[in-house]
């Protein structure tokens, strides 16, 4: 089973918020070049795979069987796959055609792991994530996920390279807590995005933990005390620790603090709205913590 692009957004079970957000108009210039670029990789499948799928109309067929599964529908349409395929990239919602997109890379994903093909499946990504800006929209796919771009600074300089640092030094319990802060945000949930987002940093440092055997108590350390037990263990070189000491501060204080006040505590009778741009900060200060120690890290092995 695999979860759809929507049915992230549904999963954080705020609909009201949901149903308001408002997505960019997918042009007809990009759904074309989605349709010549899946009939190149079809092509590749039946030239490479051919055990398995020995047409084009096979992989689509497969592909639109599979998408209809999770998309609880019978059909794409009363055509042959192919062109089905097609009709439903040309006209579907924006939403839709990003279910379809997100899926197709994650079934491209399966076939080429399945061949040994480990490279290859970053070809369609590639060029998806190039259609993807110049057509001036703003999604990307990162590690075979399609995520909503925040500006295009903090996407390219802050949140992207700490998806790839926690992807590829395999922190996952970091990287799903990181992942459902950008979605909460997506979905308007400012609150939880804030939680998550904290989630995700105080992850890494137990994950640091972890992998440096420091003991720590996993059900009751707060960040602080984490971050004192890297610190006290030699984590941090020799040469920055009068620098990590200041940071100490900043670092259990800045999301933590964040956190307490605006997403983590019962509000009370007065409802506490939690404006946009605190659930952005908080992921971008997580984005930055989370670098800096995983490069730490990095050095250090």
């Amino acid at each position: 089973m695999f979860e759809l692009y929507s049915e992230k957004l549904r999963r954080l079970e705020n609909p009201n918020v949901y149903d308001l957000y408002e997505y960019e108009p997918i042009p007809k210039k990009f759904r074309n070049q989605v349709i010549h670029l899946f009939d190149k990789i079809s092509k590749i499948c039946s030239d490479e795979f051919s055990d398995e799928f020995y047409s084009q109309s096979i992989f689509f067929e497969k592909l639109n069987k599979l998408f209809c599964e999770e998309k609880g529908i019978l059909t794409l349409g009363d055509y042959d796959d192919i062109t089905n395929f097609q009709n439903y990239i040309l006209s579907a919602s924006t939403l839709d055609v990003l279910d379809l997109i997100d899926l197709s890379v994650k079934y491209i994903e399966l076939i080429f792991y399945k061949y040994n093909w480990e490279g290859l499946h970053l070809l369609p990504i590639d060029t998806l994530n190039k259609r993807f800006k110049t057509n001036n929209l703003g999604y990307e796919i990162i590690n075979c996920e399609l995520i909503k771009k925040d500006t295009q600074y903090t996407h390219e300089e802050i949140i992207k390279p700490c998806l790839k640092l926690i992807y590829d030094e395999s922190f996952k319990g970091v990287e799903d807590e990181f992942f459902k802060a950008h979605e909460h945000f997506i979905n308007g949930d400012y609150k939880d995005s804030i939680t998550s987002a904290n989630k995700a940093f105080e992850s890494t440092l137990k994950t640091l933990c972890d992998l440096k055997r420091y003991d720590y108590n996993k059900d009751k350390d707060t960040v602080y005390t984490l971050l004192n037990i890297l610190s006290d263990n030699g984590f941090v070189p020799t040469y920055l620790k009068r620098h990590f000491s200041t940071l100490l501060k900043t670092l259990s204080s800045g999301l933590p603090t964040l956190r307490n006040k605006r997403g983590g505590h019962g509000q009370g009778s007065e409802k506490i709205i939690v404006p946009e741009y605190y659930a952005k900060y908080a992921i971008n200060l997580a984005a930055t913590n989370i670098s800096f120690l995983i490069n730490i890290y990095k050095d250090s092995k």
